[in-house]
C-alpha cells in the first residue's frame, strides 16, 4: 500500500505511518509482554498459531493525519478489551460500570476491516469508499453497524481476537464480519440485513457479566436511547483453550 488508503476523505500529511492494522493497544493487552499468538491469516498455514512481536503487525496504509484522526477509536477500543478480559481473569479489578462511545466502538470494528484489507490480509485487498465514508463520520445506512448476539447458556471467555469475514457467494464483496472480542461475539453489518434479528440486537446498551464478585456491566452510549442489554455468563477456568480453538496448533 503505497498511499493512505483515506485518501480523498479530507486532507492528507506528507508522511505515511507505520499504522498497526489491529489496534496497538488492543495488541497490548493481548500480549503484554511484546508478542501475540496469530492465526488464519492468508500468509499462514491453516489451523496453526504463529508467534509474532507487535511490530510486525503494521503496515504503511494511513497517513500521519489520518491515523491521528481515528486513534479515539483505537482509545475506546482498548477500554472495552481490557474489561472485558478483565471479566474473565480478575472482575474483583472491576468497576461496577465501565462506559465507552457506541460510535467510536463500532467505527473501531469498520477500521480493522479497513485496515486490514488495505494491508492484504483479506481476499481482495480493497477499502471501498463507502466504507471510507462511514470511518471518516458518515451516516451508516439503515440496518448496517454493530450487532451484538444474545447466545443461550454460559460462555467460556478468552484472550482473543478472532476476525470472520461473511462474503457474498458471487461478488466476493464482504457483507458481514464477526468478531469475538476477549470470547464476547459482535457482528459488523456492512449491508442491510434480510432478518435482523438473527444477528442480535442492533447497537445494544451494553453488555452485562455475571461474576462471583456481582455484576460487570460495560455500557455503549450511543445518541439514540435503547433498553436493549446482553447478558453473559461465563464458564471454564482463567487459562483453559476455548473450544473454538479444538485441533489448532499452538506454538
Amino acid at each position: 500500500m503505497r498511499e493512505c488508503f483515506l485518501k480523498g476523505f479530507g486532507k492528507c500529511s506528507a508522511g505515511l505511518s507505520r499504522e498497526h492494522y489491529i489496534s496497538r493497544t488492543v495488541l497490548e493487552a493481548l500480549g503484554p509482554h511484546g508478542g501475540v499468538n496469530i492465526g488464519g491469516l492468508p500468509w499462514l498455514p491453516p489451523n496453526t498459531f504463529h508467534g509474532v512481536g507487535l511490530q510486525s503487525l503494521v503496515a504503511k496504509i494511513l497517513c500521519d493525519k489520518h491515523n491521528s484522526g481515528l486513534s479515539e477509536h483505537d482509545d475506546v477500543a482498548g477500554a472495552a478489551f481490557r474489561m472485558l478480559n478483565a471479566v474473565d481473569k480478575d472482575p474483583t479489578s472491576l468497576v461496577p460500570l465501565t462506559t465507552v462511545g457506541g460510535p467510536h466502538f463500532e467505527r473501531w470494528f469498520l477500521k480493522i476491516v479497513c485496515g486490514l484489507s488495505a494491508a492484504g490480509a483479506f481476499r481482495d485487498n480493497v477499502v471501498l469508499d463507502e466504507w471510507k465514508a462511514l470511518l471518516y463520520g458518515g451516516q451508516w445506512p439503515d440496518g448496517w453497524g454493530l450487532y451484538v448476539p444474545a447466545l443461550p447458556g454460559a460462555h467460556m471467555l478468552a484472550q482473543e481476537l478472532s476476525i470472520e469475514t461473511r462474503v457474498h457467494p458471487t461478488t466476493r464483496t464482504i457483507l458481514a464480519v464477526s468478531f469475538r472480542l476477549a470470547g464476547v461475539h459482535f457482528h459488523l453489518l456492512l449491508g442491510k440485513p434480510d432478518d435482523p434479528a438473527a444477528w442480535g440486537h442492533h447497537r445494544p446498551r451494553g453488555l452485562i457479566f455475571n461474576t462471583p464478585s456481582g455484576e460487570r456491566r460495560l455500557e455503549l452510549r450511543w445518541p439514540h436511547r435503547t433498553e436493549q442489554a446482553v447478558v453473559y455468563t461465563k464458564i471454564g477456568v482463567s487459562g483453559e483453550s476455548p473450544p473454538q480453538w479444538a485441533g489448532w496448533n499452538h506454538p
